[in-house]
């Protein structure tokens, strides 16, 4: 069931009906549902993929788009000035050693974009 979840919406209900039914989510459980919410997130804010490499987090749009300078300049703010842009990503240098914190940035950064710029086409993430 939390595979099948597609959006923002679905991942939320999923979450809430397994809480209501298990209680509290064990830890490996709670980063299974981050991954969920951040596909769906993915999803929403038009990033076809969300990869690390060397300690950095690079977020890739839909391919022939690229970010726009006005959102690469909302993620510096929102992220503390802790995003660089490549040719065909942004890179979050977020610090972070486990994977609760690499999410946290993550999600703070998609959320940024589905501000900026509204509900965009769906991608598969």
């Amino acid at each position: 069931r939390m595979a099948a979840a597609r959006t923002v919406e679905e991942a939320a209900e999923t979450a809430d009906e397994l809480r209501d039914r298990y209680g509290e989510f064990p830890a490996p459980v709670a980063n299974l549902m981050e991954v969920v919410w951040l596909r769906a997130l993915c999803r929403r804010a038009g990033v076809a993929s969300v990869a690390e490499e060397n300690g950095r987090v690079l977020l890739r749009l839909a391919a022939a788009r690229a970010f726009a300078p006005h959102e690469v300049k909302a993620l510096r703010t929102a992220l503390h000035g802790r995003v660089s842009q490549m040719p065909d990503a942004v890179v979050l240098r977020t610090g972070a050693q486990d994977f609760g914190d690499r999410a946290r940035w993550i999600r703070e950064a998609l959320e940024t974009l589905i501000r900026l710029t509204g509900q965009r086409e769906v991608v598969r993430a």
